[in-house]
């Protein structure tokens, strides 16, 4: 009877045993599963975790596309140039389009000046310094478009006077009387800043000219002027009403 109840105490605390390190291991498993705060993840929390993502992860992904924008403008800005060297040519910039008026008459500085192609008389005059003070301010149309070799006189008070007794009132837009005509420039006698009023003359064409008349003494007739280098029919027939000798 001894045995028995011996036998029955070992297995209860067998048993007990068993039961303790059972509940150990399902404990250890829970541990290893949960996320540090004691709370296990899902299937379903971890999925929608990695497509989120984290705030540095999303930071850096931003800051990539950006990148690859800004290297993808920069290519574009650089096809021009790629393109030029390429092709051994230099890339064309748009030039801006000038005239040359010649301002006298009653300005502060008479001269020649260079404006942008549009300008009107009222920006040659204020390029001459504007209105002399016994200027007639009121005789000439300012609001006109100037044009490429245009002598624009400005007359004195008196002047204009006469000026519209003999029937000249000043510039309209499609008429221009004497106080505004293109020049008629001497080739014998012209300066170089008048030389280049003229249609298609620049610097070195005007310097051309007076090389010319120096070697060769003056200009006989107006087709002499053909005779300079540079200058043939074409830029003769542009010119040749604005010449004289």
């Amino acid at each position: 009877m001894k045995l028995k109840k011996i036998s029955l105490k070992k297995k209860k605390l067998l048993l007990m045993a068993v039961c303790m390190l059972a509940a150990g291991i399902c404990y250890s498993c829970s541990v290893a599963a949960s996320d540090g705060s004691g709370r296990s993840e899902g299937p379903v929390e971890l999925l929608l975790a990695e497509e989120a993502g984290t705030p540095e992860a999303s930071g850096e992904a931003r800051r990539e596309d950006q990148e690859d924008q800004e290297a993808q403008e920069a290519s574009l800005d650089r096809v021009p140039e790629a393109y030029a060297q390429e092709t051994g040519t230099e890339a064309v910039q748009p030039e801006e389009a000038c005239i040359y008026v010649h301002v006298c008459g009653s300005v502060e500085r008479p001269g020649v000046y260079e404006l942008s192609a549009g300008s009107r008389v009222y920006e040659a005059v204020e390029a001459a310094g504007g209105f002399a003070e016994e200027a007639s301010v009121d005789f000439l149309n300012l609001a006109m478009e100037a044009g490429d070799g245009m002598k624009i006189e400005v007359p004195t008070v008196s002047q204009a006077e006469q000026w519209r007794a003999d029937g000249i009132t000043g510039m309209t837009s499609d008429k221009r009387p004497a106080a505004a005509s293109p020049a008629v420039v001497n080739l014998n006698t012209a300066a170089l800043e008048e030389l280049m009023t003229l249609k298609g003359i620049g610097q070195s064409r005007a310097e051309d000219i007076i090389r010319y008349r120096e070697a060769n003494g003056p200009f006989r007739s107006i087709e002499d002027v053909m005779k300079v280098p540079g200058i043939k029919e074409g830029a003769f027939e542009k010119i040749k009403d604005s010449i004289s000798v």
